[in-house]
């Protein structure tokens, strides 16, 4: 069964009848497309900008000019797998094409006569030129973003062959070759017109905004890369109720889509609670993730479902707290949908990863988390690269490039929330196995007590003089049992678990009787100085979770100076990696905007930077640089 909705993929060309919300988007981008050589269209992961290309802007290119799309892909590279470079990505696309479309030959191949098999863009789409007689071209590299992924020199080929294809008629090795011919060697009028037969090529580069900044190092090749951009922003409340409503209504003429759900349509009240959930009250724009997320789940359950025509109010709950529930729950659901899809054995670390390391407890938000960081504390359990590519695949997480390599992040704020119950039912759950694991502690204890007691019990009756001697050994065991209890307090407490580590000390108050007095003073001290440990990492935990890192670490340090344990150590390392980080992401979000002339936005990032590193003399100075240029 075919939908109306994609859900969380992106439009396909076939769905471009059911793409709704961006036709001011699609004629501004279609119009810089035919204007211009380079284009560039960037936003936000989930923005929609794939769709956008898909299901409107590309199939509008190849209906209304004779401009050939050829799109390419080139995935995130990796060393474990032989996938290509982007050159060879580029003209596998090409070759492809070329012989799919294929209606005439030439008797020979008159480029291989001049280089053989030389393997360059420029190569490639003069043979595609011969064998299909089209020489206008528009060449799509949709998340451009995962070219930076491959190394420097694969880069530097890239983008120096692009440069070629863009800016010049004739390659000098090919005009070289050509000059160089014998007699004997000449090429045919035929093949003669065809090699001096200008190519027309464009190029529509489609990346996440996060990585604008990277483009900068295409510049000496392509030194018109970041001149005609379009921003794609999110859906406006306008658009958005578009994209509601309109797909649900559309009918189709031909037999090819009778397996497409029925036309169904909202109630007015119930267009107004999913248009007033999306938008947080109208406070915020919409995300097209979201709402396609959404409407999927409404087409699946209702529609399919259901059988039903119209989607009413009282289909989510009899009252708006019930309402919101369950629009929440959707993605709820989602979120375990996309743990589920990951193999099992990678199921655990995904969510200690996404619910320990991604979201905060206190102010219940999303937060940033380096890659290497996440990847090095969860190594143990199976964590990799791979692992979070594919979470981000899902559209679960977005990611952000920095200096220090990549970022990670929830997709969408409204992912919080079931992040965070699903966290609670996990530790919950860890609570009560842990709690059954001390009440089985505490039973042998208790059972070997009494059986020393028992035993004592017994010689009491066969001897009453070995009744203090039996009393000792009880004593003994006790005691034993109390420096072991001890331990397990310490064990916790450098672990940075202090809410275990004091539950033990207060357990262990109950053998105070078998204590001396140097023992009671030294419990009743090692209580009050893992208090005053526990407040002051409570203290930083909360600091680092709304990124006010400088504060952070004078709490981590206050608690290093009452005890230096390799976990604060840890986690002082750990604050002033992502101060780092911080920083160069707003340096370089700063640096990128302030290139292309957003000063505002350029000063907003540096005031940021400068929070994290007062002193910092190059940020100052872009900073005032921007100020005077507003």
């Amino acid at each position: 069964m075919k939908y109306r909705y994609p859900g969380i993929r992106s439009f396909t060309h076939e769905e471009g009848l059911l793409f709704f919300g961006r036709k001011n988007d699609e004629e501004r981008l279609y119009k810089l497309a035919r204007l211009e050589k380079i284009a560039v269209l960037y936003g936000k992961s989930g923005y929609g900008k794939s769709s956008l290309l898909q299901a409107a802007v590309l199939p509008r290119i190849s209906r209304e000019t004779d401009f050939v799309v050829i799109q390419v892909r080139f995935g995130y590279f990796s060393a474990d797998s032989e996938g290509l470079m982007p050159i060879a990505h580029t003209t596998e696309r090409i070759e492809t094409w070329a012989k799919l479309q294929n209606t005439r030959q030439t008797k020979r191949s008159y480029l291989d006569l001049l280089i053989p098999n030389e393997g360059s863009l420029w190569y490639h789409l003069k043979k595609a030129q011969a064998a299909t007689g089209n020489n206008r071209f528009v060449l799509v590299f949709d998340q451009f973003e995962e070219v930076f992924s491959y190394s420097d020199r694969a880069v530097l080929q890239f983008r120096a062959q692009l440069a070629d294809l863009l800016y010049v008629q004739i390659p000098q090795n090919f005009r070289n070759a050509f000059d160089n011919l014998t007699a004997e060697q000449m090429l045919d009028e035929v093949e003669t017109d065809l090699f001096f037969d200008d190519l027309e090529v464009k190029v529509l580069f489609s990346i996440r905004s996060d990585f604008m900044h990277l483009l900068n190092h295409l510049k000496d090749f392509l030194p018109q890369i970041l001149r005609h951009c379009y921003e794609l922003d999110a859906l406006s409340i306008e658009q958005a109720k578009e994209a509601i409503t309109e797909p649900a209504q559309y009918k189709f003429d031909n037999v090819e889509h009778a397996a497409i759900s029925p036309t169904f349509n909202y109630s007015e009240e119930t267009l107004h609670l999913l248009l007033n959930f999306l938008s947080k009250n109208g406070m915020e724009k919409v995300e097209s993730f979201q709402l396609q997320l959404i409407c999927r789940h409404i087409e699946e359950k209702f529609v399919h479902g259901g059988n039903k025509a119209r989607i009413e109010l009282n289909d989510f709950g009899k009252t708006i707290e019930e309402r919101l529930q369950y629009l929440q729950s959707v993605n709820r659901n989602y979120y375990r949908a996309c743990i589920y899809k990951l193999p099992p054995s990678q199921q655990q670390v995904a969510g200690l990863i996404v619910e320990n390391e991604l979201v905060t407890v206190e102010d219940k938000r999303r937060i940033t988390a380096d890659a290497g960081m996440l990847v090095s504390r969860y190594r143990d359990r199976g964590a990799t690269p791979a692992l979070l590519e594919a979470l981000k695949d899902t559209y679960l997480l977005r990611a952000e490039t920095t200096a220090r390599g990549p970022s990670y992040e929830l997709s969408h704020d409204a992912l919080v929330e079931p992040i965070l119950n699903a966290r609670k039912e996990r530790e919950s759950l860890e609570a009560r196995s842990l709690a059954e694991q001390k009440r089985r502690r505490f039973m042998l204890i208790t059972v070997g007590s009494l059986t020393v007691a028992a035993i004592s019990l017994g010689a009491l009756l066969i001897a009453f003089l070995q009744f203090r001697e039996a009393t000792r050994s009880r004593s003994g065991m006790i005691r034993n049992a109390v420096m072991a209890q001890f331990n397990n307090a310490n064990n916790w407490k450098v672990q940075g678990k202090y809410t275990e580590a004091l539950q033990q000390l207060r357990e262990i108050e109950q053998f105070s009787q078998e204590m001396n007095d140097e023992e009671k003073i030294s419990a009743a001290r090692m209580r009050s100085d893992w208090e005053t440990l526990r407040r002051f990492m409570a203290d930083g935990d909360t600091c680092t979770a709304r990124k006010a890192y400088l504060p952070a670490l004078l709490k981590y340090d206050s608690a290093r100076q009452v005890s230096s344990d390799i976990h604060i150590l840890n986690l002082i390392e750990r604050t002033e990696k992502d101060l780092e980080l911080a920083f160069d992401r707003y340096s370089e979000n700063g640096k990128m905007q302030m290139s292309v002339g957003q000063y505002r936005l350029a000063s907003e990032n540096f005031k940021k930077a400068l929070e994290l590193k007062p002193d910092d003399a190059d940020t100052r100075r872009a900073l005032h640089n921007c100020l005077s240029r507003q």
